[in-house]
């Protein structure tokens, strides 16, 4: 038999705790059997229990769980209870995409817009075009001049209110504006990663919030 051991992965959009009793007594591929406050539940991936409980994902080493906005990973083990606390801590995990890069769908001053990882950009950067319909005041910002694949352009140092991933929200982040269609996305650069905790975890992009 398995050993017994568990393993909780809270993340976006966590919700207070609640007194559920959750253990995994069988794994297959596909499939999990489990104790949920008593009650034995077979599901299949994608299907709920009645107490609200998601297979997300089922294979002979784990199951992976939603409830109430909070994700569980977890193997034959102790059961999980109403005493894990909720993670201080929120947290984003992206896929590696198309080109091999990090896209992320997030907001900018609450508004929302999918911006690219770029770890090689000194700040945020976006054009003109996403400026406007982020609804971000860039003339107000400090003019300059920087260079692009396509020359010099005009560009205007702005501060954001705030740029978020998922449930990781950093405020105040300074960002640059560049004059006409470049770049084609905006980049989530530096000036926001600085700000947060990452790391790779089997070609997945770990973001987390320092609280």
């Amino acid at each position: 038999m398995v050993r017994l051991w568990l393993v909780a992965l809270f993340w976006l959009w966590v919700q207070p705790a609640s007194a559920l009793d959750i253990q995994a007594q069988g794994l297959l591929k596909g499939s999990a059997v489990l104790a949920i406050d008593g009650n034995t539940r077979i599901l299949k991936e994608g299907q709920t229990s009645p107490e609200g409980v998601t297979l997300v994902e089922g294979t002979s080493k784990f199951a992976r769980v939603r409830y109430r906005g909070q994700e569980l990973k977890i193997t034959l083990s102790r059961r999980i209870s109403g005493s894990f606390a909720p993670p201080k801590k929120a947290e984003v995990r992206l896929a590696r995409g198309r080109g091999g890069h990090y896209w992320a769908e997030g907001a900018i001053n609450s508004r929302p817009m999918q911006m690219m990882v770029d770890t090689g950009a000194t700040s945020v950067a976006m054009s003109e075009q996403h400026a406007k319909a982020l609804g971000v005041r860039y003339t107000e910002g400090q003019r300059g001049q920087v260079s692009t694949a396509s020359g010099r352009a005009t560009s205007w140092q702005v501060m954001l209110e705030s740029v978020g991933v998922g449930g990781v929200v950093v405020y105040q982040v300074p960002a640059v504006v560049l004059e006409g269609n470049f770049p084609e996305m905006v980049l989530l650069g530096n000036s926001f990663l600085q700000k947060v905790d990452m790391n790779q975890e089997q070609g997945v992009l770990v973001i987390r919030s320092r609280l």
